[in-house]
């Protein structure tokens, strides 16, 4: 009988950490944000064909350092 008793408080246990555990996941969710206006940002660049890929005019700017 006490067996039964210890498995019947650990069942309801193990229900409400869960439902907890829920609440908690769905209340920690992602928030919509935006921004308040726009701001330029300016980076730092220098060609360099062995390092970074895009050098000439107009094209697309890649490599590990622009990404950066």
């Amino acid at each position: 009988m006490k067996q039964k008793e210890t498995t019947i408080r650990f069942m309801r246990f193990m229900a409400r950490l869960l439902i907890a555990v829920c609440l908690f996941v769905f209340a920690a969710g992602p928030v919509p944000v935006h921004a308040e206006g726009t701001k330029t940002v300016r980076v730092g660049y220098y060609e360099n064909e062995n390092f970074q890929e895009g050098g000439r005019e107009g094209a697309v700017k890649t490599g590990y350092a622009y990404e950066y």
